[in-house]
C-alpha cells in the first residue's frame, strides 16, 4: 500500500513539474515584444558584463541568448516529460512517440499564442530549435535511464 501511495505522489509531482514548465513557456509567449525584448536585452547586458569582467568583450547578442532560451526551456521539458511518462509506463516505444509528441505539441501551441501577443509573430525558426531542445532533453533521459540500468543491474 505505501509503495502504491509514493508511486502515485511521484507522478502527481512529476506532472506538476512538466505542466509548470508548460506554463512558464507560455507565460514568456504571452508577453508583448516590447516586455521580451527588455528582458532579453537584460541578461545580454549581464552576460556581457561577466565576459567584460574576465577580460572578453561582450560576446552575447539577443539572437543567441534567446535561442539559447528556447533550447533549454525545451529540453528541461523534453528531460521532464521523459521521466513523468516513464513514471506511468515501462514501455520504451511509447515513451518514445508521446514525449515528443507532447513537446512538439508544446511548441506549436507555444507559437500560435505568440500571434496573440503585442509585436510578436509565430516563428518556424522557434518551432525547430524548441524540437531540437526537447529532442535533446530527452536523449539526456535515455544516456540517464541507460546508465541507471546498468548501476542497477549491477547490484542485482
Amino acid at each position: 500500500m505505501k509503495s502504491t501511495n509514493k508511486k502515485t505522489m511521484t507522478r502527481m509531482l512529476l506532472t506538476l513539474l512538466s505542466v509548470s514548465v508548460v506554463i512558464f513557456i507560455f507565460s514568456q509567449s504571452m508577453m508583448p515584444a516590447t516586455e521580451s525584448s527588455a528582458e532579453s536585452g537584460r541578461v545580454v547586458a549581464f552576460l556581457n558584463s561577466i565576459c567584460t569582467s574576465l577580460g572578453f568583450e561582450g560576446v552575447f547578442t539577443q539572437g543567441f541568448v534567446r535561442t539559447c532560451a528556447h533550447l533549454v526551456e525545451f529540453a528541461v521539458l523534453g528531460l521532464l516529460l521523459f521521466i513523468t511518462v516513464s513514471s506511468y509506463t515501462y514501455n520504451l516505444m511509447f515513451k518514445l512517440i508521446i514525449t515528443p509528441a507532447i513537446y512538439i505539441s508544446t511548441a506549436i501551441i507555444d507559437e500560435s499564442i505568440q500571434l496573440t501577443s503585442p509585436g510578436r509573430t509565430f516563428q518556424f525558426k522557434d518551432l525547430f530549435i524548441d524540437s531540437i531542445g526537447g529532442t535533446l532533453g530527452l536523449l539526456v533521459a535515455l544516456i540517464i535511464m541507460h546508465f541507471a540500468i546498468k548501476v542497477y543491474k549491477k547490484r542485482g
